[in-house]
């Protein structure tokens, strides 16, 4: 793994960092409202909720010290080069992407388009290091249609049998964009990456939505109002909750960013002899 030679320079590094965080709070919270709400969002209409933004102090200094660290792990991954560079606008647009869908559920398409500008930006530089072009095309190309149409496959898929929307196209979009930037060698870690570490937020938030339930049930079955009394202003039960699904967004742009800092290295351990 290549080291920063001189070590004077891994406090400007996170300096770097810790501005570039506060810069993108200072960004995200200014976005346009379109770009953080569903298709089809008009300002005119009277019933829409306006996007979640991060106003506290705690929120700004998570976002600061999550990009020092990015900016820390990118220089000491790689040095200090172009691609160390390139994977740092990497990694500040992969937390425009996650910030947005864990708290709107939304990943604004200007983030992917970024992305996917910056993974051709690594394929450019693919080419100045002396890679061949048909090498750089599968390599990129093919890694970009694998990652996004496996995960179209496996959403439509769910879809059918569970009989209701299970992916995103957002999501979809996201993989496209990060197939670009890792290659074709990299997306089984891509995926690996991003469904373990999404199970170890979803079994716990499965089994507390369980334990909600089922404590609603036994609160609706102690206190059930009498039709006779409600008359024509009845209504149907509420359909359930959907606030307890994580999002897949932030773990996708973690996979990502890992691919991107150490995937040939934990690529030969975790898959050796099968790539």
């Amino acid at each position: 793994m290549p080291m920063i030679r001189e070590p004077a320079t891994l406090p400007l590094i996170v300096l770097a960092g810790l501005g570039a965080g506060w810069l993108l709070v200072r960004l995200y919270n200014h976005l346009p409202e379109s770009w953080l709400q569903d298709y089809g969002f008009r300002a005119a209409d009277p019933d829409w909720t306006p996007a979640r933004r991060i106003r506290s102090k705690i929120g700004t200094a998570g976002v600061m010290l999550l990009t020092a660290a990015g900016f820390m792990v990118a220089a000491l991954s790689g040095g200090l080069t172009l691609r160390t560079l390139l994977m740092a606008l990497v990694f500040c647009v992969l937390v425009l992407v996650a910030i947005p869908d864990a708290l709107n559920k939304i990943i604004p398409d200007q983030a992917v388009i970024a992305l996917a500008l910056l993974g051709a930006m690594g394929a450019a530089l693919d080419l100045f290091e002396g890679r061949g072009i048909r090498d750089t095309a599968v390599d990129r190309i093919g890694g970009a249609v694998v990652a996004a149409g496996t995960l179209f496959l496996v959403g439509f898929i769910a879809s059918l049998l569970t009989k209701r929307e299970a992916m995103g196209m957002g999501d979809v979009k996201l993989l496209f964009a990060c197939g670009l930037l890792t290659g074709l060698r990299l997306v089984p870690l891509l995926f690996f990456a991003t469904f373990v570490s999404a199970a170890f937020l979803a079994v716990p938030m499965l089994i507390r939505q369980r334990k909600r339930d089922a404590s609603d049930s036994v609160t609706e079955a102690q206190d059930v109002p009498d039709p006779a009394e409600q008359g024509e202003d009845q209504t149907s039960p509420a359909e359930p909750d959907e606030s307890g699904q994580a999002p897949l967004g932030p773990f996708i742009a973690a996979a990502c960013f890992l691919c991107l800092v150490a995937g040939n290295a934990v690529t030969d351990l975790l898959f050796q002899g099968l790539l």
